[in-house]
Formats: structure tokens, sequence, C-alpha cells
């Protein structure tokens, strides 16, 4: 059972059981040949994958209590109206999935690659080479798998086509079974991967030398895929039933979801891939300690993203290429005649989202893209001092700028919402600052062995060690959400509109950012506001360290150990309230421990001082 989000569920997780036994079955071979200049390398890496999966989601069913139920006494919090909804028996609906989720899956990578590292001069080396790699179409041993096409979608029925039993309606309806096609997929066979560097002794004495390379680099496809596509239909038929207000203690549950929900797969999905770039300089410098400064680049295309392709329409000039008509839809939905012309004469906000919808009978397709691109640049800086007269230390520093059109493809976290588009027909609107966007990040590690101490007695006076780590880095960037949902698509995840500068200030707790630069967004339309253009709270964090050595004797060794996370107990946040329509909007109301669901263990915590004691022997 699931209550609002303040109030914790009843009853085991919806996703258990959940069990993945992975078999790989792998062939390599590498065959090197080196002469005066050249040091030649050619191999193969084939290796076939069995994913076997048992996905029960939801198949005890999954009862939802909201509070909308019961209204009284709310005093701002549905808190107390989901404890009386649930008390009353008042639910808001419940979603059960049926069927077999055992799922087979399978795929085989073939990776090829010559290499030849040519030492142009005695102290000038040119290594190249070029990479191939094949990654088959993902398929399901049994023929258990489906996904969605425009150009098959004819019409919507007004019968549930959504189980086996129908499946020349289902096919109708744009579903696509792996047994009709080659693939949930096409496949990609253009994977060939160059790569270059040079690394040159400038002066020809080991001191300083420059690099610089270029490589590209494939990524799988796969990703979050086969746990998403094995959810739909027909296999996997959802019982999702609404309830209404007005539907008294646990009304009945019907068949199948008339409306379901699918991820689906982009028909010409690629292989997404990073060209990664780079030019640096090192110098060795007395006291062994190497400096090195560098420019670090990297290009990333056809990146996976989730878009919803059956947006609902907001304007008339959308709904006019509606076939069949609108009335037609409302009919299709149960609505009785006579109600039609009121919500016709309610214009388009009247109408409801799913009846605006281009491809009619669906709630929602989620659809895998290779429709992302992103671009990062930075300038690095590292001084190493390698360990001598009992001191070693590494101190870094990095200024970056990350862009793309989204960051993750499918993930949890603060920015989670963000990961479907404001708009799904305009996603050159969502391109902006990565959700990991650090502009500057400066990082300095040491660690110091004491010397012996003559004037204390041998077991006190030598074995001591000291360490500490200092990291101070700036906010990284969100996005604001109105929470109201004014556009009409029904998907929730408007942005406002801008009307001043939102990182103006006055960075307290109670309000970091200026919240008065956002209103909403007019009806039926979509905010101007840009994805990730406000900036969190940066974060410091220094970890300090003490142990000490005691040896009893010549094999056995006994270790204490002391370690303090921030001991500073300086106070870190994750981003900020970014909901315009809460009432906490703008507040600091997390740390970044507590963000990563780590509270205490993770980064950003409060002071955390641990003891350790080690015998070695």
């Amino acid at each position: 059972m699931s209550g609002s989000s303040a109030i914790s569920n009843l009853g085991g997780a919806i996703d258990q059981p959940n069990r993945t036994a992975t078999n790989t079955f792998q062939w390599i071979d590498n065959l090197s040949h080196t002469t005066a200049r050249h040091a030649f390398k050619v191999g193969g890496d084939i290796r076939y994958t069995q994913l076997n999966r048992l996905y029960d989601l939801a198949f005890g069913g999954q009862i939802t209590f909201s509070g909308l139920d019961n209204t009284a006494g709310s005093g701002g919090t549905n808190i107390p109206d989901a404890l009386i909804d649930f008390a009353q028996g008042l639910a808001d609906g419940v979603l059960q999935f049926v069927g077999d989720s055992h799922r087979n899956f399978r795929t085989t990578s073939y990776d090829l690659f010559a290499q030849d590292s040519f030492k142009l001069r005695h102290n000038m080396t040119l290594n190249y080479g070029l990479r191939y790699e094949l990654n088959t179409v993902l398929r399901e041993a049994h023929g258990r798998l489906s996904t969605w096409r425009p150009q098959n979608f004819s019409t919507f029925l007004p019968i549930n086509p959504f189980v086996q039993t129908n499946l020349d309606i289902l096919r109708a309806s744009g579903i696509v079974l792996q047994s009709d096609v080659d693939g949930i997929y096409d496949p990609d066979h253009n994977n060939f991967a160059p790569r270059i560097g040079l690394a040159w002794d400038v002066f020809s004495n080991g001191k300083t030398v420059l690099r610089t390379g270029y490589g590209l680099f494939y990524e799988t496809i796969i990703g979050n895929i086969p746990g998403n596509v094995m959810l739909n239909p027909p296999f996997l038929p959802d019982y999702f039933t609404p309830f209404p207000l007005t539907a008294g203690l646990w009304p009945t549950v019907f068949g199948p979801s008339p409306f379901p929900v699918l991820t689906i797969t982009q028909q010409k999905l690629r292989t997404p891939y990073a060209q990664h770039y780079n030019l640096e300089v090192q110098h060795e410098l007395p006291g062994r300690m190497l400096l090195e400064v560098g420019y670090v680049g990297t290009s990333g295309t056809k990146l996976p993203r989730f878009r919803q392709v059956d947006q609902a329409f907001i304007t008339q000039k959308q709904l006019d290429q509606l076939t069949p008509d609108i009335p037609t839809r409302l009919s299709l939905m149960g609505i009785p005649s006579f109600v039609i012309p009121q919500i016709l004469a309610g214009g388009i906000a009247a109408i409801p989202s799913v009846a605006r919808t281009p491809y009619f009978g669906y709630a929602q397709l989620f659809q895998a893209e290779n429709v992302v691109s992103s671009n990062y640049n930075s300038l690095q800086a590292k001084l190493d001092k390698r360990f001598s007269h009992g001191l070693s230390f590494l101190a870094s520093y990095t200024w970056s700028h990350s862009i793309d059109g989204a960051s993750v493809f499918f993930g949890s976290g603060a920015n989670a919402t963000t990961i479907f588009p404001q708009d799904n027909y305009n996603l050159r609107a969502e391109r902006g600052n990565s959700d990991f966007d650090i502009r500057h990040r400066l990082s300095w590690s040491l660690i110091y062995e004491v010397p012996k101490m003559h004037s204390l007695p041998k077991l006190l006076g030598q074995g001591w060690q000291f360490g500490g780590i200092l990291t101070l880095q700036t906010g990284q960037p969100f996005s604001v959400l109105t929470g109201k949902g004014l556009s009409g698509t029904g998907l929730g995840n408007d942005r406002p509109n801008v009307v001043g500068d939102p990182n103006a200030g006055p960075h307290t707790v109670q309000k970091w950012f200026h919240t008065s630069a956002f209103v909403d967004n007019l009806p039926l339309t979509f905010g101007d506001a840009g994805r990730n253009i406000v900036v969190a709270p940066g974060y410091r964090d220094f970890d300090f360290s003490f142990l000490k050595n005691t040896k009893i004797r010549e094999n056995v060794n006994v270790q204490f150990r002391t370690e303090f996370f921030n001991i500073f107990n300086h106070p870190s946040f994750a981003i900020p309230s970014n909901i315009s329509a809460a009432a906490n909007f703008g507040a600091l109301f997390q740390t970044p421990d507590a963000a990563q669901s780590n509270v205490g263990l993770g980064s950003g915590g409060p002071r955390l001082v641990q003891f350790a004691l080690k015998l070695s022997f």
C-alpha cells in the first residue's frame, strides 16, 4: 500500500522479487609483433551474454491512498488526510501486473582492434589504431518482447486489445512483437572507432613531456531497455483502475488498463559514442614533484534519452491534425454524448489530455531515442609530490563546463523529473548545463609520516602518520518546475517564465535563490526558463586522519586509526526545493548524504568520527 510522500509504504517492495542471473561466454585472442620501431598488435573479443531476469513488478498489487478523498482538517498538508483515507478504505486506485515476468535476454558483442606504437624519433612516439564494435540487437529467447511503431498505428478500437487473444487488433494499435520483425530495433553495423596519440619528450631529458591524443569510444545501447520493454503488453498486461472520489469503499477493479503506458524503442536506435581529446604538458620539478597542466574535452553524440512521443496537443493547429475527431475520441472514452458539447465549448483546456494525443488509446508512449549531444571542455592542473622525507601530497584544480540536452537516460535523484523534456516536440529547449556541471573544483590530499621522536619511549615516539583531504567545489545546476501542469500536456514537467536573475541571491537557508525571478507559465503554453539555469550551494569538506603503527614482534603489527569526516562540521546542502508551487520553494532542506538516501555515510553529512584497530601478522 502506498500513501502520500510523507508516509511510509506498507507491505513489501513493489518490485520484488527481482532477480537477475547473467552468464557470459567469452573468446579472446591477441597477436603482437615487434620490430625496431614498431609494436603491432591485433586482437578480438567475442562475448555471448545471457541475461535471465525475473521482475515481478506490482504482481502483489499496489493500492494508493493520497488523501484526496478526505480534505477535512488538512492544515495545508495531506498527511492526516492520507491516514484518514486509509482508515476509511477510500483508495485512489489499484495497480497490478499479471502474467509471467521471466525473460531470457540474449545478445552477442564482437570487438576487433588493430594498433601500432611507432617510434618516430628517439624522443617521440606515435600510437594509432582502429577498433570495430558490433553489438547484436537484444532478443528474448522465447520471443516475449514487444515495442511500438508509429507507421503500424492505424486506429484504436473500443475494445481492449492489450492481451494475447487479440493479436490482430493489437498490431493495428501499433504494437510490434519480436516475432514480427528482426528485433525491437534495427542493428547498427558502422561502429568504427579510430584512436591516435602522440608523446614527445621535448628536451630529450625525461623531464618535460607533451602528450596529445584523440579517440572515439562507443557505448552499449542496452542500458535500462530490458527492464522496461519487458513490461509491455501483451505479455505483461497491467490492471490499473483509478477510483473517482465518489467510488466509495473498495470499488470494482476492471480489466487491463484501457489506456496503457508503454516503454518503446526508436526503430533506428543507434550506438551512442563519445570523442575524447586532450593536450597536456608534464614537467618534473625538484623535490620529486610533477606538475601537469592540460586541456581535456569530450563530445558525445547519439546519446540516449526518453521522450514522450504521445504528448497531448495544446494548440488548435495541432488538434486539426487528429483523426478521428475529438468528439469520436470522447465517445470512445465512455463520455456520455450529452456531455461532449459542454466539453468542446470549454476549449482545449476542457478536453482530457488523453483525447488530445496524436496516437489515441495510449496514456503515454515513452520512447528511447538517440537524440542527445553533449560537450565538455576543461582546464586541468595537478601537482603531485611523491613520497619522500615522510611527505606526499596531491593538489588538483579543474575548471570545466559541461553542456547537454539530457544528463541521464533513466535515473533518480534531485533532477530525476527532468529526464523527460518540458516539451517533447521541442528538444532544443532542453539544451543547457549538465546536471553534473561543476564549474570549479579544487582538491588536496596529504600524507605526513612523523619522524621518530627520540625523547619519547620507542613505543610512543615512532609510527605516527597524519593525513587529510580537502575538497572545494562550486554548486551543481538545477531546473525549476512549476508543479502545476499549466501547459495542458498532462506530464507535469512545466518550467516557469523568467523575469529576473534567479542567481542574484539572497543565498540563505530559507531562500537560496531569487524565487521572485520566476512566474507561472500561461495556460496552454510552455515556460521560457531554461534547463538547469539555477546553481545550488557549493561543497566544502575537510577530512582528517591519524594513525599509529606499533610493532609488537618482528611479524606482528598493531595499527590504531582515527578518522574525522567533515572535521570542521561545515554544513553542505543538496539542491534547494525547486517546485515553485511548494511552500518551501527555494529553501535548503537536506544535506547531500540525505539526498542520496545514505544518511551519515555519504558525502556532505555532519562530522563523523571513526575508530579502527587492526592486527597484522
